[in-house]
């Protein structure tokens, strides 16, 4: 396997990983940050984005959902809400993650874009230079 793949394949599984520490933190901390439920999932699903790319952004948009869900929104190991609010967290987080993994995706897209149009010119540049240089002979 090239050094380039498995470059890939660690960003990809680092980035899975990422709700899970993003739990633990949470965990230690939390008689520190309650009540902010998604304190160190927002960092995570937008890194996990960074790292993975779409697809693992938008799983780890639904793990991270799933784990506050459980663990840190009342009642307490129960999918069940005390509140209707509660759902509306749980939902703008979602948006909030699947327009994370769409805006770096798209951003990613750009900057590979930018990267062959500015290489196409370089290329140019050089043909041109060389020309004048033969001209100049």
């Amino acid at each position: 396997m090239t050094t380039r793949k498995q470059n890939e394949r660690f960003r990809r599984i680092f980035a899975l990983l990422l709700p899970f520490i993003a739990f633990s933190l949470q965990w230690m901390f939390w008689e520190i940050i309650t009540p902010y439920a998604w304190f160190f999932f927002f960092p995570a699903v937008f890194f996990s984005s960074w790292f993975g790319g779409l697809i693992i952004g938008l799983i780890s948009t639904g793990i991270s959902a799933v784990i506050v869900w459980w663990y840190f929104i009342p009642p307490i190991s129960s999918f069940e809400l005390e509140s209707p609010m509660h759902l509306v967290s749980i939902l703008m987080f979602m948006v909030v993650g699947v327009l994370f993994s769409l805006f770096i995706t798209e951003l990613k897209l750009a900057e590979q874009r930018m990267q062959y149009r500015l290489e196409s010119l370089i290329r140019i540049s050089q043909y041109q230079t060389e020309d004048v240089q033969q001209l100049e002979f």
